[in-house]
């Protein structure tokens, strides 16, 4: 469990200025006691999805052996924003980080 976070900006793609928290991983207007501000100002919007990606193929599109460097490429993405990909073609089986909780759905 992590510590519940307060944001508040402008939700896109709705254009109203809100506050919301983030309470283990869901999102709620209800404030939370406690909750560590981490955004003032900005926008808000939920979590981006890659549309093409290739996880599992290495920088300069050589193949990758293992998972480790697909799990990477994936917490890159979670790190952008991103909680989804699509993944159009990979050398590696990478069905095994489909169900990993801290990674983007793919």
């Amino acid at each position: 469990m992590t510590a519940p976070l307060h944001l508040s900006g402008v939700v896109l793609p709705e254009g109203e200025h809100r506050d919301l928290w983030v309470r283990d991983g869901r999102i709620t207007f209800e404030p939370v006691p406690g909750a560590e501000t981490v955004s003032r100002g900005g926008w808000l919007l939920p979590g981006l999805v890659d549309a093409h990606c290739h996880v599992g193929i290495a920088k300069g599109g050589g193949h990758v052996e293992d998972l480790a460097h697909a799990r990477a490429q994936a917490l890159t993405e979670r790190e952008a924003g991103v909680l989804a990909l699509r993944d159009c073609g990979s050398p590696v089986d990478t069905r095994a980080l489909d169900d990993e909780p801290d990674l983007p759905r793919i």
